[in-house]
């Protein structure tokens, strides 16, 4: 029983790559995006997923657990680098994250609160090696800027339901 499982699991998997393979070979030049991705979509298999579309990513660890298996590896002498206002950041290199069998690098940031000290893991994947912290730093961060901006342009340009679907609505 497990046996035909597993290879109903190749088969589907096989025919996936035949797909991403016919997909690579009818867009030739495809266009390089950078996807900053929120935490909560980070998982193994929708990382899997969007490496496999062809996306460089720039993410948080889904989980906070990340974060403590990272603090683990961490010697006592390791020298932090600074990279925001109250935040310091250590590579750690290459990171396997579960459930995506892509490698991805993981980089380990603490937060000086004047109450504790916070952490948490951001990963990246990309064909090329990540850029200096403070610049990996701020690439996942800048995120925070695009979603208000995004929430700002909500309040300021609104489309009624029924404008949606008219013609006028249509070309907006």
């Amino acid at each position: 029983k497990q046996g035909h499982k597993l290879q109903d699991e190749l088969l589907a998997m096989d025919e996936w790559l035949a797909h991403l393979e016919t997909d690579n070979q009818a867009n030739p030049n495809p266009v390089p995006i950078v996807l900053r991705v929120d935490a909560g979509f980070s998982t193994g298999p929708n990382l899997a997923w969007l490496i496999e579309m062809g996306y460089a990513i720039r993410t948080k660890a889904h989980h906070g657990s990340t974060a403590d298996c990272l603090r683990r590896r961490v010697p006592s002498q390791a020298r932090w680098t600074r990279v925001g206002r109250n935040a310091e950041a250590l590579y750690i290199g290459a990171y396997d994250h579960n459930d995506c069998p892509y490698p991805l690098q993981a980089m380990l940031v603490r937060y000086h609160l004047p109450e504790k000290m916070l952490h948490t893991a951001l990963l990246y994947y990309d064909e090329v090696a990540p850029p200096p912290l403070p610049e990996w730093f701020a690439q996942y961060n800048g995120r925070q800027i695009i979603e208000a901006g995004i929430k700002e342009e909500k309040g300021v340009f609104t489309l009624k339901r029924h404008l949606v679907r008219s013609p006028i609505g249509m070309q907006l």
